[in-house]
């Protein structure tokens, strides 16, 4: 993108051969998911054509439009956003693998702060979380250039987050306190 933050090269439709066109033209490893799904149901990660078929059929069984992107490698990480502000920061990793998450939030610069409440607003959400890959290797997130995008989510969950301590729950809390106010105004 024209800031920084670029999201992955990728194309979505209800076809199999617009993805295999996809796959021909570039290099993978690729993600192939559901267009509107959540907590990855449905996605498959692959290495060239023969994988297709297969990946396809498991995201459609969620969505009839798939999307396939190319695979960024890099942390993976999620920010909840509410009214312009981040909230929070954390690494995401699959809790089905045993993953544990972390957070970050005070690793993080505010230009990519700024740039993923910018994000949220974009979409004219006032609450959401972005996930996204930061593609650099050192412990503080900075370069703006090393954060893809990719996904934004409008009814975000924070359970896993709120359940790692006091100091978590107070923050979403706060973020929700906020939401409820905004309501009631």
């Amino acid at each position: 993108g024209k800031e920084g933050s670029i999201v992955p090269l990728g194309v979505q439709s209800d076809l199999p051969e617009v993805l295999e066109s996809f796959i021909q033209e570039n290099q993978g490893p690729f993600v192939i998911k559901p267009n509107s799904s959540y907590q990855a149901k449905g996605l498959s990660r692959i290495s060239s054509y023969p994988e297709l078929p297969t990946a396809f059929e498991k995201a459609v069984k969620f969505d009839t439009t798939v999307r396939i992107e190319q695979e960024i490698v890099g942390q993976h990480l999620c920010a909840a956003v509410a009214y312009g502000e981040v909230y929070f920061i954390y690494t995401k990793q699959p809790f089905s693998a045993g993953g544990m998450i972390h957070d970050i939030t005070d690793t993080v610069s505010d230009e990519i702060k700024n740039h993923l409440a910018k994000a949220i607003k974009l979409f004219n959400l006032h609450i959401g979380s972005i996930d996204f890959i930061y593609t650099g290797t050192e412990k503080n997130i900075t370069s703006l250039e090393k954060c893809v995008i990719i996904e934004i989510n409008s009814a975000p969950s924070f359970r896993k987050y709120a359940e790692m301590g006091d100091v978590q729950l107070s923050k979403v809390e706060s973020l929700y306190k906020k939401v409820l106010e905004s309501i009631l105004k």
